[in-house]
């Protein structure tokens, strides 16, 4: 939820604590009626995630915009709900400090550069619904350890797991039919 002023200048701090209770309000008489709503978290999102450090979104959640979480460097953990079917281009790409995250069974698409430089992440369960994953997803995560790729996917595409140094353990489906270039480049 954004709270933007009509003429583009920066709300005051009781003007946003005014609107915050209106919002709980209506959210508290209103809430089989704020259910019809889909939210969308999109690429804006990623200017106010400054603190963030642990996130569960609800089911409401619809879509996650390309970059969204991008920059969120205090982030640590974080829950996709099952409403999401994609993650988007560089969605979590330099949050340095993730660990842990939830891929639900939902998800089928991983795009380009999802995870790029998510130094800490060091292990990842990717569900069997994912079809596909896009280049670099992993790139630069240099804590990452071990990964299983699953069944279905027939692709390792260009540096999918490039300067993952610590990098010991990919179990691959036999669906794999190609690696292509840069998959593992500078992996232990």
């Amino acid at each position: 939820i954004y709270f933007l002023s009509t003429n583009n200048l920066p709300i005051e701090t009781t003007d946003i604590i005014y609107m915050y209770i209106i919002f709980l309000t209506v959210m508290i008489f209103a809430f089989p009626i704020a259910m019809l709503f889909d939210i969308v978290i999109d690429v804006r999102f990623n200017k106010k995630c400054k603190k963030l450090k642990n996130i569960t979104l609800n089911d409401n959640i619809k879509y996650i915009g390309e970059g969204a979480f991008t920059c969120c460097l205090k982030l640590t953990s974080i829950v996709i709900p099952n409403s999401i079917k994609t993650i988007e281009y560089g969605t979590f790409r330099f949050c340095k400090n993730l660990t842990s995250i939830t891929i639900p069974n939902s998800i089928d698409t991983i795009k380009d550069a999802a995870f790029l430089d998510c130094n800490n992440l060091s292990s990842i369960t990717l569900p069997n619904s994912v079809k596909y994953i896009g280049n670099s997803v992993f790139l630069n995560c240099s804590n990452l350890s071990s990964i299983t790729i699953p069944q279905g996917i027939e692709v390792l595409p260009i540096g999918i797991f490039a300067n993952c140094i610590n990098l010991k353990s990919v179990t691959l489906p036999n669906s794999i039919k190609d690696i292509e270039e840069y998959a593992f480049n500078y992996c232990s």
